[in-house]
């Protein structure tokens, strides 16, 4: 994580406001420049949690957000803990915090103990540049968050990044969804990942979507979900070529209009939003 200040642009600012809106902080337009109103923010979050108040995304500022980026945290359980009071004070619920936890006994907590405390906001945000650093981090606290969703690889792209599919469901009826094969259409990634999200939400809750029994859903139907087909594209898109990519050189060359292309591809991603 670069430390992200006054003047500082990109993906991950965007990706920061986004967080601190939704936590009750107000950085202004959730447009990944880092202004006056995002400093504010920052200000704030970082008094209300005995941090520097300096305005500056750096390393323990990132510690304290990181967590609330993956939607979860870890608690330790003292003395006169209750699941109660640990769901008031992260904001959340028994159930959440249940279902998180599929082995503890609500009724016998042990000092000690460690356990998995989901934080009461989603994970996935929808208004946001869906780069694939996002999309890993968001399928992490997913996992995190509901134990018994499945995680799998499908291979590699070229530039080394897992191909993820996402399993929900154990029926006969077979469904395969995927997304982003052309990067300049990665806004289906940030689609499925949040239909993946309320499908698994809405399970644990046993509650339906739209009038529709997930759980009946599940028994009949085995969904499987490959958000991102297309990892290297997307963030080429939408961070640009960047010096380290192992084809920079290569890609200049094969392509005169290259600097052009990537250009319109980040104003028709913001176009998007």
């Amino acid at each position: 994580m670069r430390v992200l200040q006054i003047g500082s642009r990109g993906t991950d600012v965007m990706e920061m406001q986004a967080l601190l809106k939704k936590i009750g902080y107000d950085p202004g337009t959730v447009d990944g420049v880092f202004g006056e109103r995002t400093r504010q923010a920052v200000i704030a979050f970082q008094r209300n949690n005995g941090l520097t108040p300096d305005g500056i995304i750096g390393p323990n500022t990132y510690r304290a957000l990181e967590p609330l980026l993956l939607g979860y945290d870890t608690y330790t359980i003292k003395s006169g803990d209750t699941l109660y009071q640990i769901a008031r004070n992260y904001y959340t619920t028994i159930n959440r915090i249940v279902t998180a936890n599929p082995t503890i006994n609500p009724y016998n907590l042990r000092v000690g103990q460690q356990i998995i405390v989901p934080y009461g906001i989603d994970v996935v945000d929808t208004n946001i540049a869906y780069t694939y650093e996002i999309m890993e981090r968001d399928i992490r606290g997913l996992r995190v968050r509901y134990p018994f969703i499945q995680v799998g690889s499908a291979g590699k792209s070229v530039l080394g990044k897992e191909l993820y599919y996402l399993k929900l469901g154990n029926g006969p009826n077979q469904v395969f969804y995927n997304g982003s094969h052309h990067s300049l259409e990665w806004i289906t990634t940030p689609l499925l990942m949040k239909f993946f999200e309320n499908f698994a939400k809405a399970y644990a809750q046993e509650t339906s979507i739209r009038g529709y029994d997930v759980r009946d859903i599940w028994d009949q139907s085995t969904i499987y979900i490959m958000p991102m087909v297309n990892p290297d594209g997307v963030d080429l898109v939408l961070n640009g070529l960047q010096p380290g990519n192992p084809f920079y050189n290569e890609l200049l060359s094969w392509n005169t209009t290259g600097r052009l292309f990537l250009r319109f591809g980040r104003r028709t991603s913001e176009e998007l939003i």
